[in-house]
């Protein structure tokens, strides 16, 4: 923020949020302009239509594959999403307890999965046993709780297998590479939308708090 003080000319700021960016701006005494924000922000800069933006950023990789970067001492606001609900009528009422209950599902399936992809690989192999005994030499191919493994039914024939896993982002380099080392070929990589457990820990902790 000191160097954006010491520029020698009035910055054009394109912000979605004008009374927060202006506050902040005016606090570190910089010369500014607020331009009028519509559509994607990440692209303004890039066509010229203001030297900054102010915008809500998650992980930060939108602003990367636009080419941005994001300022150490820039943040001006941290947030979070609260899920509030009235104590009486989740204890009395059966709908909203319901409702609050798919709403936990999904928040919790969501937050689960982010971190995950889908691998789809075709494997040869003689039986589902015999290729899943080779998954599991090596813990990168253990998948949540195991992999799914179905024959192909090829016109040209031979005993093709189409195994399917669920395996961290962090870990899909060496999940890919073990997979080609036992013999997997053409590997499909899938975003993880949501991963739903048998009972959402979420739901089950506020059950115990009406309980209290």
């Amino acid at each position: 923020m000191k160097d954006l003080k010491n520029s020698e000319k009035i910055l054009r700021v394109a912000s979605k949020f004008p009374l927060l960016t202006q506050k902040f701006f005016i606090k570190h005494e910089i010369d500014f302009d607020l331009v009028e924000a519509a559509g994607t922000l990440e692209v303004a800069p890039a066509l010229d239509y203001s030297d900054i933006i102010v915008d809500l950023v998650s992980t930060g990789q939108t602003l990367k594959d636009n080419r941005l970067k994001r300022l150490q001492d820039g943040c001006i606001l941290q947030s979070q999403a609260c899920f509030m609900a009235n104590l009486k009528s989740l204890k009395e009422n059966q709908i909203i307890l319901n409702f609050a209950r798919i709403f936990l599902e999904y928040f919790e399936a969501m937050l689960r999965a982010k971190n995950y992809v889908s691998v789809f690989i075709n494997m040869r192999g003689k039986d589902p046993e015999s290729i899943a005994e080779k998954m599991f030499a090596n813990k990168n191919l253990e998948g949540l709780q195991g992999p799914t493994i179905s024959k192909i039914i090829s016109p040209k024939g031979g005993s093709w297998f189409a195994v399917h896993i669920i395996v961290e982002k962090k870990k899909l380099t060496e999940t890919i590479r073990a997979l080609r080392e036992i013999g997997g070929s053409g590997v499909v990589v899938s975003p993880t939308l949501y991963i739903f457990e048998e009972e959402p820990f979420r739901y089950k902790t506020l059950l115990k708090n009406l309980e209290a």
